[in-house]
């Protein structure tokens, strides 16, 4: 969350061909103190009739290193979402092992999912003082809005951004309005 001071990682954010997607995420999961994970997707695929578990699996990866390293590896903080369901408990029939952890139910609205991030950032950063949920929406709000006009500047498309690029143009609003 860029208005938060933090910078999201993502394993497309180095594009090689040559990488092992896994690695990418292991070194991410290394080097982050903070993990947001969202295990919603659990519909099955309607070709192969599985779901799919790349989420679940990295959260299982964030929890081991949190687990069994050492060091600033035993401090991580991990924030773990599901979506608004009718059983809000879905997740401990696909993830029985999750029982006991406090999963944070979200809906699919975007102001709700950054309130909730920041409120997690703010009570586990350490930082004095975080705008509110409703300030960085409403930011986010205003950053979409000029992005097209913004993305034309540098010579770019706003639906063909990349990860990176997404991420360069976030920073440099941010450093243009706040």
């Amino acid at each position: 969350m860029y208005a938060c001071e933090f910078r999201p990682r993502c394993a497309i954010e180095a594009q090689n061909s040559g990488d092992y997607r896994l690695g990418k995420i292991q070194e991410i999961i290394g080097e982050c103190k903070f993990g947001i994970h969202d295990i919603s997707i659990m519909d099955l695929d309607k070709q192969t009739n599985l779901p799919r578990f790349n989420m679940p699996f990295e959260l299982a990866l964030f929890l081991a290193a949190r687990t069994f390293g050492s060091g600033h590896q035993r401090k991580k903080v991990a924030l773990v979402f599901d979506e608004k369901h009718e059983d809000k408990y879905r997740y401990r029939a696909a993830l029985s092992d999750l029982a006991g952890h406090d999963i944070e139910v979200r809906s699919n609205e975007a102001n709700d999912v950054i309130k909730k991030v920041r409120d997690w950032l703010d009570s586990h950063s350490g930082k004095k003082s975080l705008p509110g949920g409703s300030h960085i929406h409403n930011q986010y709000q205003e950053f979409l809005r000029q992005l097209p006009h913004k993305s034309k500047e540098f010579n770019l498309v706003a639906e063909e951004l990349t990860y990176n690029d997404l991420c360069r143009a976030m920073e440099a609003w941010l450093k243009q309005h706040f």
